[in-house]
């Protein structure tokens, strides 16, 4: 199964924030869990599967700008179990480092982080 990388939302003090984003405004829900937030980067959502890539959009078109992200799905996406899917944002200036920590990595250690 397919399913399209969602929108990410804001948190209400994201200094990023433009007025067509969309705002995570209650956190009540949040209160007394534990959390992770990360830093939202200016990339292009990604989801990797067993067999498959696209952008946030599940039927993406080629662009050659997600060549080298293609590339490294179909060296290492035996890796990701079926049914998995890992999601991500894709920033081309972090190629060379993303792709050569990928592919340092196995699989167990991706499990235990």
């Amino acid at each position: 199964m397919r399913i399209k990388y969602p929108r990410t939302p804001h948190l209400p003090w994201s200094p990023g924030a433009t007025p067509d984003d969309i705002h995570q405004s209650h956190l009540q829900n949040f209160i007394g869990k534990q959390i992770v937030v990360t830093e939202k980067m200016d990339g292009e959502n990604t989801t990797f599967y067993h067999d498959y890539i696209h952008a946030r959009s599940i039927d993406s078109r080629f662009h050659v700008s997600r060549a080298w992200v293609k590339a490294l799905q179909a060296e290492s996406g035996y890796l990701i179990p079926k049914g998995w899917r890992i999601c991500g944002d894709i920033l081309p200036t972090l190629q060379p480092f993303l792709c050569d920590v990928w592919l340092e990595w196995q699989w167990q250690n991706l499990l235990d982080c």
